[in-house]
């Protein structure tokens, strides 16, 4: 038996038509990205001019706390150097009952 030749072009050969098409669209989206990198640049712009501030603040407030963790660790310092008496008698605890007993 004779096999019959396809007049169909092939699916797996594109025709001009098709490759044409293929080139647009993959301009399309390469325009497509290049639009989403530049709106990228733009926002990470942004965030960085919101940043500087920010690590300003983060370095301002660094030295505060440095400050008060200094100043706390001297205020702890001269309070065991200080004799501090207690503001009340310490609290005699009454003996258990069995110790009582046991005593006897």
């Amino acid at each position: 038996m004779r096999k019959m030749r396809s007049t169909r072009p092939s699916p797996v050969v594109p025709t001009v038509e098709e490759s044409a098409m293929t080139m647009a669209q993959m301009m399309e989206i390469m325009r497509a990205l290049q639009e989403n990198v530049e709106a990228s640049r733009v926002e990470q712009a942004k965030m960085h001019e919101d940043l500087v501030p920010s690590q300003a603040r983060n370095e301002e407030l660094s030295k505060v706390t440095e400050e008060l963790r200094q100043a706390l660790h001297k205020q702890r310092g001269r309070a065991t150097d200080e004799e501090v008496t207690p503001s009340s008698p310490p609290r005699v605890f009454p003996m258990p009952f069995a110790q009582a007993i046991t005593d006897r």
